[in-house]
């Protein structure tokens, strides 16, 4: 997962699915997080669970960062 802060672009935690319930102590709820993945489909599971949890400003990077690749950055790798 990336945290933005006010100013930029932050690299914060990258958390497996599997370990979000296990690891969720290690985010800040008042922070903005955006949750990604290959495809957008784990990181939209991980939105659900954070807002579960209490977290509010957290959104998923839809389409994943393959759609990222197509949308913003057309160089970026895929894999």
């Amino acid at each position: 997962m990336r945290e933005k802060t006010s100013s930029s672009w932050t690299f914060g935690h990258l958390i497996p699915l599997g370990d979000l319930p296990k690891r969720v102590h290690e985010l800040d709820s008042s922070r903005e997080i955006v949750a990604h993945c290959r495809s957008g489909t784990r990181s939209a599971k991980a939105v659900n669970f954070l807002r579960q949890a209490g977290f509010r400003k957290v959104r998923n990077l839809s389409g994943g960062i393959l759609a990222w690749a197509d949308r913003v950055d057309p160089k970026m790798p895929k894999y």
